[in-house]
């Protein structure tokens, strides 16, 4: 029975870890570090389309075309969320606020590539 109920913990705290970028919820970020996480965990997501399909340099109108169907809806809900996320933060939170997030720098450097 203690295995059991091991299992279905940890199962479950796998799942809630791997949430989706296009399912983050503002009411669930409270500091301006999960916000700047939730806005990289968009990032990623971007960056893994753009890695999967070659693409090297910042996204634009042009090149998001070129991606299959599919992917251009992705990465619109993914910018959609990104944006969503980031006008909140900016609401609660000063630019000065979001620099002292331990994982800031790592965090501009993804910013800037997309």
């Amino acid at each position: 029975m203690t295995f059991f109920g091991a299992v279905i913990f940890a199962s479950f705290m796998l799942t809630s870890c791997s949430q989706e970028p296009t399912e983050i919820k503002l009411s669930d970020l409270d500091t301006a570090c999960d916000y700047q996480d939730a806005i990289e965990k968009c990032l990623d997501a971007i960056i893994e389309i753009k890695d999967d399909n070659n693409i090297n340099t910042a996204l634009s109108s042009s090149n998001v075309s070129e991606l299959p169907e599919e992917q251009q809806e992705i990465m619109r809900q993914l910018e959609s969320k990104w944006m969503e996320i980031e006008l909140a933060a900016k609401k609660k939170f000063t630019t000065a606020e979001m620099e002292e997030c331990p994982n800031f720098e790592k965090f501009l450097e993804k910013y800037k590539t997309v």
